[in-house]
């Protein structure tokens, strides 16, 4: 969903005068800037965590070169799904079942590229 308020905030603009309208414009960027500069991290702490999380299992569940890359798209994926609803507008309850079926999607994926073995590994590290 896209947030349309920068709009009305331009709507208003042209009613100050140029020393205001500069100050604002400054403020909006300002602003800009510094949320951008945190979804960076953010994005960065998320890719972080992705990884050292597929290494994890890497090494528990003993995968091969080709399942650690699928594991990892997967893990990276639902993390950044995950994140998006953690600060997404939604209830507290409407987030807590979203993530809930995110980790049970993970599973059903995961469950897709590993071995029976190493399937019921993975269900023994998730309790």
């Amino acid at each position: 969903m896209q947030d349309f308020s920068n709009c009305f905030i331009l709507v208003e603009i042209g009613k100050l005068n140029n020393m205001k309208k500069l100050k604002l414009v400054l403020l909006i960027l300002c602003v800009s800037f510094v949320s951008g500069i945190a979804l960076a991290h953010n994005g960065e702490e998320i890719e972080k965590q992705a990884k050292e999380k597929t290494e994890y299992l890497a090494k528990e569940l003993q995968l091969n070169e080709t399942q650690k890359e699928s594991v990892y798209e997967i893990v990276s994926g639902i993390m950044k799904k995950n994140d998006e609803i953690n600060h997404s507008k939604f209830s507290s309850e409407e987030k807590k079942q979203i993530l809930e079926d995110n980790k049970k999607a993970e599973a059903e994926m995961l469950k897709g590229i590993l071995s029976e073995e190493q399937f019921a590994r993975y269900q023994k590290l998730k309790k």
